[in-house]
């Protein structure tokens, strides 16, 4: 498979999102272009969730990193419903792009699948909605009254890296040194 249809792997720190906290945040910081295709917690210490609502988090890429100011909203991720407690070891998560399941053939006769795609077009970039430049981040934050008891988890997104290249690093907030030196 060509290197950037790959899928790599990106996992948070011990505990992120605090699972018993509204509003804690797991942010995953781009030092590249990258395509989110899917979302997930790992659960490191049983969870026991609020009985009365289900655990869920909102899902948003946000322009500059580290800061919520213009966060796009992506989306909500109902991770459990109510009255459902995760033990340690369970996976939980979400796939952000459709696959070409069935693929397309091609001229020679060969089968040949898609790349990942959320057929999702965020419009203040013209770009597929979960496409994360250097400098934004994709960010999983849990919704008010929607957190656990107690519990902690591990976070972690599935990414394909862009070319760094056209539109994924004409952008304002990317800066190249183009002298002949290297020092």
């Amino acid at each position: 498979m060509h290197e950037l249809l790959k899928t790599k792997y990106r996992q948070s720190a011990a505990d992120t999102p605090n699972i018993d906290s509204a509003g804690a945040v797991s942010e995953f910081i781009a030092d590249q272009p990258m395509l989110v295709t899917k979302v997930g917690l790992i659960v490191t210490t049983a969870v026991v969730t609020d009985n009365t609502t289900p655990l869920t988090a909102t899902l948003s890429r946000r322009p500059v990193a580290g800061s919520s100011s213009n966060a796009v909203t992506l989306g909500v991720w109902s991770i459990v419903a109510n009255n459902v407690d995760p033990a340690a070891g369970q996976v939980y998560f979400k796939r952000l792009h459709i696959d070409d399941a069935d693929g397309e053939t091609a001229e020679d006769g060969t089968l040949r699948n898609e790349a990942p795609n959320s057929n999702i077009t965020a419009p203040e970039t013209g770009m597929e909605a979960f496409v994360i430049l250097p400098g934004q981040s994709f960010a999983i934050t849990l919704d008010a009254s929607a957190e656990a008891d107690s519990g902690a988890v591990v976070s972690f997104i599935e990414y394909v890296e862009l070319p760094w290249s056209g539109p994924y690093v004409d952008q304002t907030n990317i800066h190249e040194d183009v002298t002949n030196s290297v020092a």
